[in-house]
């Protein structure tokens, strides 16, 4: 899924059962690179996590959200709100 490391758009591509480029024409038509979809997909994990498990330190929620360290998701999270 989108939370594993070293993603490409083929990868996730095969991953969703698709095609490099419907799938690039979908990201493209949300006028995002592939790697600011990527974010948005995992800062939306990270969320969803923070409100299920409200106790799980932000480290965790960042590592099981896809981002490799707690500064990183919250840059992104600065970033997008």
């Amino acid at each position: 899924g989108f939370v594993s490391g070293g993603l490409t758009v083929d990868s996730v591509a095969t991953q969703l059962s698709t095609n490099r480029t419907t799938l690039s024409n979908y990201i493209n038509s949300r006028d995002i690179s592939f790697y600011e979809w990527i974010a948005a997909l995992r800062l939306d994990e990270a969320k969803r996590l923070m409100m299920a498990s409200p106790q799980m330190k932000l480290e965790e929620v960042a590592l099981q959200s896809g981002f490799s360290s707690k500064s990183h998701l919250s840059h992104r999270f600065r970033k997008a709100e």
